[in-house]
């Protein structure tokens, strides 16, 4: 019995022990499904029912991952203390494993500031939330000490154990300590190596030169999730916007759908989202299940590898066929989201799970949305096109997730320097409740500033990748493409914060849109409005791809060329509302349906996605808002329960849509409201019954409500 209790108290099981202890303290009385929502109890119990031994298994590894962390840690601490001992050449002693533990304490407390200062957002909960002296140490970690000083009292904390007292060591003993000595500094350069080490692959040289002759063979779309178009300049994204001005720059360039799931599909097809199908973030299996004949395909086809890689909002690719070889994205359903909500409660050994070594042993960790990494999108971009040969093209996209609410930037890009001291200092969290009520004026700027770190931060890592890209002949044979999915509301004119909700204003449908090409494209800025649904013919064209006889996008090429472009109409709808009350929008302007984890189910036939509900399906499809954007105008085709409205704005003289011009203007109504009809009728989903679009399809769906959807 003694043998086992002093084996207990060695320092690595000591160690071991308070690393598993802490973890579980911090997980205690935390369910992971509490997030599905409180009003998801039919989720909440599936997730129980089938799902009660991935979480055992899940658990599990958390709990044996913090044992290994233990160990390390103990076992430096038990290098620390021999090695003070030797030096001072004195016997062991009992106290000498409580000497251990508490360096081991030490040492991992140092490691969590590390990661309090490195990813800010995901501590501040448990933290800086909650006042006081948790509040002080994790502004000691980000506001004084930083990564670089965590790391340093890392280091010195054993280093400073070791020499104290330094008057009693003996000099003729350190022959006695060098070998617990180096085993002490190996495992302390393991450890800051684990932490931060990235790969550096070094991909074949190419030599091909790309003239006006020859086509360019690749194509690299660079995209961020939410980046509006007014933050694509040389103040905000200095690096990348350089880089742009190499090629055309369209200053208006406009999404359908703004958001991120029918706005890639849309973008990758170069089809609406009526036409392709997906028409919200949730779509069923058999709305995904088909073949998209998307960019991705059809240049594998051609020979190209098609790679996607992404952090957290990039699941979208995991969840569609779109003809990528190799996606390199997370995972979306019920049992990866439960797991990173658990990774999310695991604090005391995050900082070695969100390193590059970490996310690959729980890729689950790229799902947290409170700590993205920009570097890391492009570490795993440069290890796959280091995987190819030099002679073989590819259709690469990454897709940086930074720029997505709560706009949780990594240090230092965090740092706002405006002297904030509220409760969103290090991010604002918006859950599926919907964006919170209009905040004061101190609190909007800050968030306005938290959004602008997190653009910084995208832009390095972009900068990065195209230099790392450049200086090995990468681009001169390729299309570069910069855009996004769709840009951000952050609260103007009380309308919340977000995208989808509504289509007022310029902030969410207006994105950047830049297209290089090698040195073969004109250095040039493009006034004319273009659209996503123009990109793929636009590739398709540049490359020489064959394209889909059916698109309803038309190339910019000519634009690309130094002729002039007409403007062209721009179409819009909304996305899925996401809760019953939506700020800046007016409840008699919508047709109500339950929030979304209400109106959202889980598919258990199909690995546990959650999926939109086929009942509520149509009306959400009528309920969309409908815009079209010509010249100087726009109107907005709104279903309401009294019937269609419709408002008329000056974008010129009205940017912002705060002003209602319909009934002073039936002229401009009427020339706007045609051709958003057709627009509209073109939706195989839709059929004009009078005034109004209903479904097309009988669909016996919230008759209490008094809701028609099927046409007569």
């Amino acid at each position: 019995m003694r043998r086992v209790l002093r084996r207990c108290f060695r320092p690595p099981i000591l160690g071991a022990l308070y690393v598993l202890a802490l973890t579980a303290l911090f997980g205690w009385g935390r369910n992971e499904t509490e997030a599905l929502g409180k009003n998801a109890v039919s989720i909440v119990d599936f997730v129980h029912r089938n799902f009660e031994g991935e979480l055992f298994r899940l658990r599990s590894a958390i709990a044996l991952f913090a044992i290994a962390v233990g160990l390390l840690l103990g076992t430096l601490s038990g290098l620390a203390v021999e090695s003070r001992r030797r030096l001072l050449d004195a016997a062991s002693a009992p106290r000498d494993s409580w000497h251990a533990l508490v360096l081991t304490a030490f040492l991992h407390t140092a490691l969590m500031l590390w990661g309090m200062a490195t990813w800010p957002a995901l501590y501040a909960p448990l933290f800086y939330e909650r006042g006081g002296a948790r509040r002080q140490l994790q502004l000691l970690a980000t506001d004084l000490l930083g990564p670089l000083g965590c790391l340093a009292l890392f280091v010195g904390l054993p280093l400073l154990y070791v020499v104290f007292p330094f008057r009693s060591l003996r000099r003729s003993a350190i022959g006695n300590a060098w070998h617990s000595l180096a085993g002490g500094a190996a495992l302390i350069v393991a450890t800051i190596t684990w932490l931060t080490w990235r790969p550096t692959p070094t991909p074949p040289q190419r030599s091909h030169e790309s003239t006006e002759a020859v086509p360019p063979r690749s194509v690299l779309i660079l995209a961020a999730d939410s980046l509006r178009a007014d933050r694509f300049d040389k103040e905000h994204m200095p690096r990348t916007f350089a880089f742009a001005e190499r090629g055309t720059v369209f200053d208006n360039a406009y999404v359908s759908l703004p958001r991120t799931f029918p706005s890639w599909t849309t973008l990758l097809t170069g089809r609406y989202p009526h036409h392709h199908g997906i028409r919200s973030m949730f779509p069923t299996w058999e709305a995904r299940a088909k073949d998209f004949d998307a960019m991705p395909a059809r240049f594998a086809k051609g020979g190209a590898r098609s790679i996607v890689v992404s952090d957290f909002a990039g699941d979208v690719f995991s969840r569609i066929p779109l003809g990528f070889d190799d996606v390199d994205a997370p995972i979306f359903n019920v049992p990866e989201f439960i797991g990173f909500r658990a990774f999310e409660r695991s604090l005391p050994v995050m900082p070695f799970l969100h390193t590059y070594l970490g996310r690959r042993l729980f890729p689950s960790v790229r799902e947290l949305h409170t700590t993205p990494e920009p570097s890391d999108v492009v570490d795993r971009a440069r290890v796959a096109l280091s995987s190819l040969p030099a002679s073989r093209s590819f259709f690469l996209t990454a897709f940086f997730s930074t720029t997505h609410f709560p706009y949780a930037a990594p240090a230092p890009f965090y740092n706002t320097s405006d002297g904030y001291s509220g409760d969103q200092r290090f991010g604002k969290l918006v859950g599926l409740e919907g964006a919170s009520a209009q905040p004061n004026a101190v609190d909007v700027a800050h968030v306005r500033a938290l959004y602008d770190g997190a653009v910084r931060s995208v832009d390095n890592a972009i900068a990065d990748l195209l230099d790392w890209m450049d200086e090995r002949g990468m681009l001169k044979d390729t299309v570069v493409v910069i855009t996004a999915d769709h840009g951000e509301t952050i609260y103007e004119n009380d309308r919340g914060l977000g995208h989808g909700d509504h289509l007022f204003g310029d902030e969410v449908l207006h994105v950047p849109l830049a297209i290089i090409g090698g040195g073969t494209l004109p250095k040039a800025h493009v006034a004319a409005r273009v659209r996503d649904v123009d990109l793929a013919p636009t590739l398709y064209e540049l490359t020489r791809n064959s394209d889909p006889s059916e698109l309803d996008g038309l190339s910019v090429v000519p634009a690309l060329k130094g002729e002039p472009l007409p403007d062209r109409d721009v179409f819009a709808e909304t996305g899925l509302w996401f809760s019953e009350r939506v700020p800046g929008l007016d409840p008699t302007l919508r047709l109500p349906y339950p929030p979304v984890e209400r109106a959202t189910e889980v598919d258990a036939a199909h690995g546990g996605e959650m999926v939109l509900g086929a009942e509520l399906a149509p009306l959400t499809i009528v309920a969309k808002h409908r815009m079209l954007l010509r010249g100087k105008y726009k109107l907005i085709y709104i279903p309401s329960p009294t019937g269609p409205r419709y408002q008329l704005f000056d974008v010129e003289a009205d940017p912002h849509n705060t002003h209602d011009l319909a009934e002073q203007s039936p002229d401009e109504v009427e020339a706007l409201r045609r051709p958003l009809m057709n627009w509209i009728q073109n939706d195989p989903a839709l059929v004009l019954t009078g005034d109004r679009f209903v479904y097309r399809d009988h669909s016996p769906v919230l008759a209490a409500r008094g809701l028609r959807l099927e046409a007569k």
